[in-house]
């Protein structure tokens, strides 16, 4: 019986010691914050903005141009039909199929234009994936470098933990790191 009793306070010792041990060896950043202020991570969202900003801009305000020219053509149109009552009806026959010509080539157009838009948002998609790709690549490295220096077996992101130490919090560790891997 003494037997057993020390040996249950012997391994419930090293179990207690063992906790408070990995307690300490696992550490947590915040990603989104890594992103977001990191050297690396702000290049990468200012490239981005920049580039999808200033086609999207552009390709928007065509589309938008278009879309107002037809309307006009409609509203134009329709004044057409109640003037052919009251006028020539000949010419008035002309330039509606001269309008429907023209709404046709701005609908083709105008349906160019909206797959080009949508053709450089799917490339700013990509480009997203590759730059998170690469993102990663950088984060892996930082976090291997801080986990070393503080002896830690793991850093996890912080949205896997409902809880932490702050001491665990190795975000400020690793933006600084990946600062310095640019």
């Amino acid at each position: 019986m003494k037997k057993t009793l020390i040996a249950l306070s012997l391994a419930s010792g090293l179990l207690v010691a063992g906790t408070a041990m990995a307690a300490n060896t696992i550490g947590f950043v915040n990603t989104q914050e890594v992103f977001n202020t990191s050297s690396f991570g702000k290049a990468k969202i200012e490239s981005d903005n920049k580039d999808l900003k200033t086609e999207g801009q552009k390709l928007v305000k065509k589309i938008e141009d278009l879309q107002k020219q037809l309307i006009a053509y409609e509203d134009a149109r329709n004044g057409s039909v109640v003037d052919s009552a009251v006028g020539d009806i000949k010419d008035a026959k002309k330039d509606l199929d001269v309008q429907g010509k023209d709404q046709a080539k701005l609908r083709v157009e105008l349906k160019s234009l909206i797959k080009e838009y949508q053709a450089n948002l799917m490339e700013a998609r990509k480009d997203a994936e590759k730059d998170a790709k690469e993102f990663n690549t950088h984060l892996k490295a930082a976090t291997k470098v801080v986990a070393k220096e503080k002896h830690l077996e793991a850093i996890l992101p912080s949205e896997f933990s409902l809880y932490a130490h702050k001491d665990a919090n190795v975000t400020k560790e690793v933006i600084t790191e990946m600062n310095k891997d640019k």
